[in-house]
């Protein structure tokens, strides 16, 4: 068994609580396919929302707040049969402060959904955090 990466994300919803922000990957593009909530690996001396926060802002340019933590998920990556890697990814729901975007160079698109038209592509473990997100803001699914 290889190393284990912490990687944070966060579910992001716009001011007026009616998107959330998305972005394809660039890099590992083959395992991680279509749309995606932002987010990175931990730094080093760094807290788990130190490394929302950060990630967040230079993936994408927007300030965020965080509201609360949504779930922890555990899995592997394998790119030749044998698990090389072991990721805990721990998921936040955070508030924008605008909607003003700055792609950075990590990010192929970047754009702000509706809540109620999230795109045929997104990735499932992304899917499922923006919905167990909505339960928890006590919303309704679409």
């Amino acid at each position: 068994m290889g190393e284990t990466i912490i990687v944070t994300d966060a579910v992001v919803i716009s001011p007026d609580g009616s998107k959330v922000l998305l972005g394809k990957n660039v890099k590992n593009a083959h395992v991680l396919v279509g749309w995606i909530l932002p987010g990175g690996k931990l730094e080093k001396s760094e807290t788990l929302e130190e490394c929302t926060v950060r990630e967040i802002l230079e993936e994408t340019g927007v300030r965020i707040r965080i509201e609360s933590h949504i779930a922890t998920f555990v899995g592997s990556a394998s790119l030749t049969g044998v698990v090389s890697e072991t990721y805990v990814i721990v998921g936040f729901l955070a508030r924008a402060e605008s909607e003003k975007l700055e792609k950075s160079s990590e990010l192929k698109d970047l754009m702000w959904f509706p809540l109620e038209a999230l795109p045929d592509d997104l990735y499932p473990d992304s899917k499922r955090q923006i919905m167990l997100a909505l339960k928890k803001r006590g919303m309704k699914p679409a």
